[in-house]
This record gives structure tokens, C-alpha cells and sequence, in this order.
């Protein structure tokens, strides 16, 4: 029993440990990729030190106590992949809206491609959303706030490109345009942004402007 005693406590005991506080210090998709190897290892653990004991009855006490040592520490790493399973699903989902968006601010001057890339932002959002449990009103919020910061983007794209006045009466009017199916829309511009960025848009906007236009008339006198 000494013998198996020291073989375990030894040697054993603490490769298992660094075994798996190496593979809890993995994060998302890298956790979830290392879960298979992880389990091998510890197995192939348990076999390499069981083989030092020649002792039949000493490899059978070794086993039951290595066994579940090993059951222990996997289940805490199954756990542990499951959790970095949702994190890495949520880091996808996060980068394909962030892609979304990119693609938004690229089209500022069309607004069909604009759109078009705000359904893929509330339909990645909304079936992530559904898919991962989340709440139904936190979803909600996060397209708000995705809705509400590509419009801000595509409003200063228009600004940035010397338009900044067409950006003003967009935010007060709204906006018609045509889908690709050839249907006339209406786009309540005000209604796609948060309320409490609404003034801070707007003054941004009215400043450009007057900068533009003073611009032009200076232009315009010389």
C-alpha cells in the first residue's frame, strides 16, 4: 500500500493537477478544441504510472484512487468547456455584428446595401439570442444600441463626405428609398436612435453644417 501510496501521491496526483490547471487556464474556442486531448491525457497518465507498480493487486488499489481523482478533475473541465463553449458562440456572434456594422458604415451613400446590412445585424442578434437563452428584452436592447450606433456612423459618413446638411434633414425627415426588391420605404431616422445620443448627433451635425455652408459662401464671395 506504501508503495501505491507514494506512486499516486507523488507523482500521480500532481501531474494530474498541472494536467488540468493547464487546461482550465484555456479560454473559449481553445478549451473547448483541447477537451479530447485533455481527457486522453490524463488517462495516458494513469496508465504510465500504473505500469510502475508490478504488483497486480497494487495496480487495481492504484486504478480505484487515480480513477477518481481523474473523474474529478474531468468533469470540473467539462464544465469549464461549457462555459467557453458559450463564450466562444458569443464572440462569434459579437464579430459577424461587428462585420455587419462595418459593412453598414462602408454604405453610407446607399441605402439599400445600409439596410440590408442592419437585417443581418438584428437577425444574427435575434437568433443567437433565441439560440443561447438569452432574454428576450436584453436582445431587444442590443439591436437598439447596434440599430442606434450604425445610423450615428452612416449620419457622419454623409457629414464627413461634405453632405453634413443632408445628414440634418435626414435625421428630422427620415428617409425613402427602394429596396431590392423595387418596394418604396420609409425610414424614421429619429425613431433608429437611442434617445439619449439624439442630442449629441444632432449638435455635431448642426455644426458641420454651418461650417459647410460657410465654406461654400466663402468660396462662393471669392
Amino acid at each position: 500500500e506504501t508503495d501505491v501510496n507514494d506512486q499516486y501521491y507523488k507523482v500521480t496526483f500532481p501531474a494530474i493537477t498541472d494536467a488540468t490547471q493547464k487546461y482550465m487556464s484555456l479560454q473559449g474556442k481553445a478549451a473547448v478544441d483541447a477537451l479530447p486531448e485533455y481527457q486522453k491525457q490524463l488517462e495516458d497518465i494513469r496508465e504510465q504510472q500504473r505500469e510502475q507498480l508490478t504488483n497486480p493487486m497494487q495496480q487495481r488499489m492504484f486504478d480505484s484512487i487515480a480513477r477518481k481523482t481523474i473523474a474529478f478533475n474531468a468533469d470540473g473541465a467539462a464544465r469549464h468547456a461549457t462555459q467557453q463553449q458559450k463564450v466562444y458562440e458569443d464572440q462569434t456572434s459579437s464579430g459577424l455584428v461587428s462585420t455587419y456594422q462595418q459593412t453598414a458604415a462602408q454604405h453610407w451613400n446607399d441605402p439599400n446595401a445600409f439596410n440590408g446590412a442592419l437585417a443581418s445585424i438584428i437577425s444574427e442578434r435575434t437568433t443567437h439570442g433565441i439560440y443561447s437563452g438569452q432574454p428576450v428584452e436584453y436582445v431587444n436592447a442590443q439591436i437598439q444600441k447596434d440599430v442606434s450606433a450604425s445610423w450615428i456612423d452612416r449620419l457622419k459618413g454623409i457629414a464627413a463626405a461634405g453632405q453634413a446638411s443632408t445628414a440634418l434633414s435626414l435625421l428630422k425627415d427620415g428617409e425613402n428609398w427602394t429596396d431590392g426588391a423595387g418596394n418604396s420605404r420609409h425610414t424614421e431616422v429619429r425613431g433608429q436612435i437611442l434617445a439619449r445620443d439624439l442630442p449629441a448627433i444632432q449638435s455635431e451635425l448642426s455644426s458641420q453644417a454651418a461650417d459647410q455652408i460657410g465654406v461654400q459662401y466663402g468660396n462662393a464671395a471669392t
